[in-house]
């Protein structure tokens, strides 16, 4: 949201991991253990994946108003403002690691983009998601930064 500070949503991430209990559906996936103690203390590679994390946060807040721009250029009938808040994001994100990351392989960010799209979309966002993302990656993968 345009509302909140970088630095909120960083202590936003940074209380995320203090907030793991018992019941915690991650913890199924990912066990406290492999990153810290059960009172959120976390260890070296908890660390590593936190500042990861914010790293990743931050460079595709640096680049936002860019990847904005991409997304309203690649988009052939869509104005960026009537795009689903949900579909946008996940397109902004997979845009951001298509253009500004080192990717080897871009279907895998792209597939990885639709299965967001299926799970936190609606019954037409995986559809628009994937094209949106094609559309993008033919237009500018020459241009990659």
């Amino acid at each position: 949201r345009q509302t909140r500070t970088i630095d909120a949503m960083v202590s936003d991430m940074d209380s995320l991991v203090r907030v793991v209990r018992d019941d915690d559906f991650f913890l199924d996936t990912f066990p406290i253990d492999v990153f810290g103690n059960d009172k959120g203390v976390l260890n070296a590679r908890g660390r590593f994946v936190l500042n990861e994390a914010r790293k990743f946060v931050l460079g595709l807040l640096n680049h936002l108003k860019e990847i904005d721009e991409i997304i309203q250029k690649s988009s052939k009938n869509w104005r960026i403002e009537r795009m689903s808040v949900n579909d946008l994001n996940i397109i902004r994100i997979a845009t951001y690691e298509l253009l500004f990351c080192k990717v080897s392989q871009p279907s895998v960010y792209m597939n990885e983009a639709v299965e967001l799209a299926k799970t936190f979309g609606s019954d037409k966002s995986r559809n628009f998601v994937n094209g949106m993302l094609q559309q993008i990656w033919d237009d500018n993968k020459n241009t990659k930064a």
